[in-house]
């Protein structure tokens, strides 16, 4: 059982807070943390994702912290170096 379901609406609220902030991180282990608990949380409190007040800035963490999983690379030469984005 995760701890969210045991959380009033109030500290609910400020772990989303404190996710929203930290999925923005310069720092790839922490967004990849925040990733996970916010991961883990909406398996099992996916409405009060959904109804917070906080939902629209957290999927758009999510969005932009979905670039940590796609690998830039060159191609050879004989493409003039095109740069490709790959998942």
């Amino acid at each position: 059982m995760p701890l969210s379901q045991y959380m009033e609406d109030a500290e609910f609220l400020d772990l989303l807070k404190t996710l929203s902030s930290l999925i923005t991180s310069p720092n790839w282990s922490i967004r990849h943390g925040s990733m996970l608990t916010l991961s883990s949380t909406a398996m099992y409190s996916p409405s009060m994702i959904c109804q917070s007040p906080l939902f629209p800035s957290l999927v758009d963490g999510l969005k932009s912290a979905l670039r940590d999983d796609k690998v830039l690379f060159e191609l050879p030469n004989k493409y003039d170096s095109m740069t490709v984005l790959c998942t």
